[in-house]
């Protein structure tokens, strides 16, 4: 349990250090949106991991991890793309 939760603390301080940058330019929305797509993905595999772990494999988990993944990335990258 211990080792998912440094994996989480690590991605999510490597995700700081590369979305951090200066990324708003003309153009870059397709930036951003490629940027969106690798924090949900990433996020994605870490609740699915969790998901399996945990044994929570109804429907609603599932649906549950997809929706937190999707608003946890937005939020993200909205939020690192501002700093």
């Amino acid at each position: 349990m211990l080792t998912i939760f440094v994996y989480c603390i690590h991605s999510f301080l490597f995700l700081y250090n590369v979305l951090k940058c200066n990324y708003k330019e003309k153009g870059d929305e397709k930036m951003e949106f490629i940027m969106i797509l690798f924090v949900f993905f990433l996020l994605m595999i870490i609740s699915s991991t969790l998901n399996i772990l945990f044994k929570m494999t109804e429907r609603k988990h599932w649906v549950i991890s997809l929706l937190l993944s999707i608003v946890l990335s937005i939020t993200i990258v909205a939020i690192l793309g501002v700093t």
